[in-house]
Parts: C-alpha cells; sequence; structure tokens
C-alpha cells in the first residue's frame, strides 16, 4: 500500500477531472495508480435532493469496499472520500447517524492526502444527466461539508492527515511535486 488520497468536495467542483488528471500525471512519473471513480453513479437508489438513508448507506459502503480491495499501488486516488457521501446523507436526514458516522470517522483515518475543492460563484453545475443542477443544493453540500470538517476536528485525530484546499490541478501538482 501507498498513499491513499481524495479529492473531496461538493458535485460540480472539478473532482472527477482532478482525479483523472492527478491519476495521469502520477503515472507519468512512473507510479503505480490506482484510482476510485465516482461511487454515486453506480449506485441503484435516488440520490442528490432525493436522498435516503438507503442510498446514501449503500455509496459509502460501496466507496469503503471498493477502497479496501485496492492494495498493490504507489497511489490511490479517489473521486471523492466517505466524508463527502456522509454530507448527502446528512443533507438527507437534517441530522447525523450514529452508525455511519462513527464508520466514515473510523475510514478516514484511512486518508493521507484530503483535496478540498470549493465552487466557484460563477460556475455553474453541468447538466450531464446525472448531477444535480440546483446551485442551491451544490451549495448547500458543501456548507456541510466544510461545518462537520470543522466540528470533527477536535473529536478526531487527523494529524496523520493532510487536509488542502485547492482551486486548481496546479496547486494539487505543487503539492504531489513538493511532497512526493
Amino acid at each position: 500500500m501507498g498513499i491513499k488520497i481524495a479529492i473531496m468536495g461538493t458535485h460540480s467542483t472539478g473532482k472527477t477531472t482532478f482525479t483523472q488528471q492527478l491519476a495521469e500525471y502520477l503515472k507519468f512519473k512512473g507510479k503505480k495508480v490506482e484510482a476510485i471513480t465516482e461511487i454515486a453513479r453506480k449506485c441503484p437508489f435516488p440520490i442528490h435532493e432525493n436522498t435516503t438513508l438507503k442510498a446514501q448507506d449503500w455509496i459509502i459502503k460501496t466507496q469503503i469496499d471498493e477502497e479496501n480491495k485496492k492494495s498493490n499501488y504507489d497511489f490511490l486516488v479517489c473521486d471523492r472520500s466517505v466524508f463527502d457521501d456522509y454530507a448527502y446523507l446528512y443533507y438527507a436526514l437534517k441530522a447525523d447517524h450514529k452508525e455511519i458516522y462513527s464508520d466514515v470517522l473510523d475510514h478516514m483515518k484511512t486518508y493521507d492526502v484530503l483535496f478540498l475543492t470549493k465552487s466557484k460563484e460563477d460556475s455553474k453545475a453541468e447538466d450531464d444527466g446525472f448531477r444535480s443542477t440546483s446551485d442551491e443544493f451544490r451549495i448547500e453540500i458543501e456548507r456541510i461539508i466544510y461545518n462537520k470538517l470543522e466540528v470533527m476536528k477536535p473529536f478526531f485525530d487527523m494529524s496523520n492527515i493532510k487536509i488542502i484546499k485547492v482551486d486548481s490541478f496546479e496547486d494539487i501538482k505543487k503539492f504531489v511535486d513538493e511532497n512526493y
């Protein structure tokens, strides 16, 4: 096992593009790379504004299983972390789910680097026939992610996890070049 990286953030902030760019860049540098694509696209249950406990539980468990199956890599690059997925669950329930939240926090310890994206005021969610295009929903999920990260810090040892806010792939590339 090597370095495990997740690109985090609400939908339509460039996570999938950054994940692909980072995987390609690391391969170009001669690294053995595995990638986890966005699990929500495979979910058999309603998601986004209509998500449910059942849907988000499926997504979180599937993400954890997919990540745990990967073991022979220099870098594992994940399009989302389980924490992102949990934000959508929190949105659906309007409250924490103790058991799932505990599982998410336990799994968060497996990441080495979290690149945290942020929506841009002038960008709109692309209508790709899958993701929500509601700006209000996208901003609410982002608010939940950022707030929950702050709330968990005092209760969760994140000393071994680097959380880096990024605006572009150049920010990611610079961090990778300086640290790996």
